[in-house]
């Protein structure tokens, strides 16, 4: 079973350390777009209590970049989607944040719409809470399969 909290349980807490890491993440790479993303930037999103961080860098400093953020304490995750414009990082450290390191103006600019939408809409904040309850009683992977398949409807909403 996977632990879901309310947003009351973990939203203040993420924003806080969204600001850390921001501030962390300008000093090394100040031209840099940083966004928070992920259900703790969704207004009265239920989420499992975690941060994700939004970097989009241009196509010439993708790699200097990913450099700079494993200097920050960041590694590369593994079994996970890679491409030339999207690399996803966890923290070495406890604090539960992930980044998505992106290209600029990339299809990963995805993440960002999907936010964006679901905090224009209740209703749709409201069916991805009731997809995330109901599949936190199974394992992660079909959790992750059923909140992608969520994302992409959003998505299509959108286009």
């Amino acid at each position: 079973m996977i632990q879901l909290f309310h947003p009351d349980q973990y939203q203040a807490r993420c924003e806080h350390l969204f600001e850390l890491y921001k501030h962390q993440i300008q000093m090394k790479l100040p031209d840099v777009q940083i966004e928070h993303i992920g259900a703790s930037a969704i207004n009265h999103a239920i989420s499992k209590g975690d941060l994700d961080i939004y970097v989009a860098v241009s196509q010439n400093d993708f790699e200097f970049a990913l450099g700079q953020l494993k200097q920050l304490g960041f590694h590369e995750k593994l079994h996970t989607h890679r491409a030339h414009d999207l690399c996803m990082l966890d923290c070495d450290l406890n604090d539960d944040v992930a980044i998505q390191l992106v290209v600029r103006d990339s299809e990963w600019q995805c993440f960002l719409k999907f936010r964006d939408c679901l905090n224009n809409s209740k209703e749709l904040v409201e069916e991805y809470n009731q997809i995330k309850l109901k599949y936190s009683q199974t394992d992660m992977e079909q959790y992750r399969k059923q909140k992608a398949l969520f994302i992409q409807y959003v998505l299509n909403l959108t286009y």
